[in-house]
């Protein structure tokens, strides 16, 4: 069953990068390529994205499940069912200790554990009017009342086998929601209710009769949209903090190369891979090497031939400078 999820959920992220893409060839990956492929992948068991101090409510499942889509590009996820096993019977757990949540991970057979925080809120509505003229002289307005839409997620990733906390972040994604709105081609009538709308507003605020500052808390699809938004700006994030890496395994042509990674890793049309420097100095301090951050080849894919490869593009000037077994990274540009 979790199999079968984790292809739907990798076809469901593959297809909105096929439209428009014609004349590029996309293979799905098999149930074969992916087991094939889960032992080079670390795992990872999102635990929980709690919306409890958000003010709209039913947040947390769709954030929890946005993060795992995207995760699976860089690891194998452990499935709810197994993390609900490990956890349902704890009757406390600190989401604030790392250590807590690595032995946790431990427990699931995890390299690393995520959680996080969810919340979701709307503002009050505001009275808001546009206005223009055109050329010919004709006006055009609009009153409306309008709110915004606010959307936070913060999100943890703990190295289980250190207890330490490798990625900590948060995202922010605003939406507005306008309502009735009423238009006008009279610019005097247009000034008149402008300023009735905005004196009503006021005097209801003065009495005390308006609306508390946080009015209608309702889950809606455009909540859904908003929390997916504020998701989705962890990729790149995400692609630089456990990028995949491989290499490449033919030269096809002047100006492409075949490299070990396919669909089943996630890798789309048009992805960037970078081959960095292999000299690299030594720290002698630390005994560390230092990584060149300046890659001295950028290659983009443009055919995803399997599950566990893909054809990469580049200048020929590039291409001749690489070889079979380059090491290959992927990057977000």
């Amino acid at each position: 069953m979790f199999k079968d999820s984790v292809i739907i959920a990798l076809l469901a992220v593959s297809v909105s990068y096929l439209s428009g893409c014609a004349g590029h060839q996309y293979i799905w990956p098999t149930t074969e390529e992916l087991q094939a492929v889960a032992p080079f992948k670390k795992k990872i068991a999102v635990l929980e994205i709690s919306d409890q101090n958000s003010l709209i409510k039913g947040i947390s499942a769709e954030a929890t499940s946005t993060l795992g889509s995207m995760l699976l590009k860089q690891f194998h996820l452990i499935d709810r069912n197994t993390i609900n096993q490990v956890i349902t019977p704890k009757q406390f757990i600190n989401y604030e200790d790392p250590a807590s949540l690595a032995q946790i991970g431990k427990e699931l057979g995890a390299d690393f554990v995520l959680c996080g925080f969810s919340t979701a809120s709307y503002s009050p509505f505001e009275i808001e009017s546009t206005s223009s003229t055109n050329e010919e002289g004709e006006f055009y307005g609009s009153i409306y009342k309008e709110r915004h839409l606010i959307g936070d997620v913060s999100v943890k990733i703990i190295d289980v086998s250190t207890g330490r906390v490798t990625f900590d972040g948060a995202r922010t994604c605003n939406f507005s929601d306008k309502s009735d709105e009423v238009s006008f081609h009279d610019e005097k009538l247009f000034n008149v209710a402008l300023k009735t709308a905005q004196t009503v507003d006021t005097i209801k605020d003065i009495r005390g009769h308006r609306q508390p500052q946080i009015v209608v808390q309702e889950y809606s699809p455009l909540v859904a949209e908003n929390i997916g938004c504020a998701v989705g700006k962890f990729q790149q994030a995400f692609i630089r903090n456990f990028p995949t890496t491989g290499e490449i395994i033919e030269i096809v042509s002047k100006t492409k190369v075949k490299i070990n990674l396919g669909s089943a890793y996630g890798i789309r049309l048009y992805e960037k891979f970078a081959v960095y420097p292999k000299q690299a100095n030594t720290d002698p301090r630390t005994g560390l090497k230092i990584r060149e951050t300046i890659p001295n080849v950028v290659l983009t894919v443009s055919d995803v031939t399997s599950g566990i490869s893909c054809i990469a593009t580049g200048r020929a000037k590039d291409i001749q400078r690489l070889s079979v077994g380059s090491t290959v990274v992927t990057v977000f540009e």
